[in-house]
């Protein structure tokens, strides 16, 4: 009778972390496209390729107040100063995720660490430019797992974790990439300032003989 109970506490708890995790995914499913536009949610993304059929896609997308060349800097911060092929990056709870590719100043796409080839999840983030001194950052996640139980438990905590975890990411650089910013639009202008005015010069005369008196 004790085991019997066992189970059935058991079968009671999976079905109450199943349903509350299928709620979460209903409930979530307007934040996953939050920022992000409908033609950025249907346009190509690099790292797309590596998950084929996901279960989960995730498009966010965040204003910066710089350029590219000021928010990749900020982003590599997280690695040292320098995002490269294979580099690992802590992602708190989400545990580590693995550089895939990398194309400076404008994408990146990460994979989990410890994934091997199985390729069931990809984060890709997109910079561009879209006005001056302002950018956008783009966020997409891919993740393809079952749809039983224990993957949905798991599915919509990787995703929460993830994106958690990027998105601190994201705002530590956006401060840093938006201060950076501010100071090399105040380097220009002061160079500007300084620049010495050209020097004046008298037109000369073009005309055929003598020049014109003083």
């Amino acid at each position: 009778m004790e085991v019997r109970t066992k189970k059935v506490l058991g079968w009671a708890a999976a079905l109450i972390g199943t349903a509350a995790a299928a709620r979460r995914l209903m409930v979530r499913s307007w934040e996953r496209k939050w920022g992000a536009a409908p033609i950025d949610v249907k346009r190509p993304m690099p790292g797309d390729e590596l998950v084929d059929d996901p279960t989960v896609i995730t498009n966010r997308a965040f204003v910066i107040e710089a350029m590219p060349v000021d928010i990749w800097p900020a982003l590599a911060e997280r690695a040292g100063g320098k995002l490269e092929e294979g580099d690992i990056l802590s992602m708190g709870a989400a545990g580590s995720l693995r550089v895939e590719a990398v194309n400076p100043n404008h994408d990146l796409v990460l994979v989990p660490a410890d994934d091997g080839h199985k390729r069931q999840a990809s984060w890709s983030l997109l910079v561009e430019p879209f006005a001056t001194n302002r950018s956008r950052l783009l966020y997409r996640a891919r993740l393809d797992f079952g749809w039983g139980p224990s993957d949905l438990v798991y599915r919509v905590g990787l995703d929460e974790a993830a994106f958690m975890g990027i998105r601190d990411w994201i705002i530590e650089a956006k401060t840093r990439a938006e201060n950076a910013s501010m100071i090399r639009r105040q380097h220009e202008i002061l160079e500007q300032r300084l620049k010495p005015q050209r020097e004046y010069r008298p037109r000369q005369h073009l005309g055929g003989g003598s020049a014109p008196p003083a």
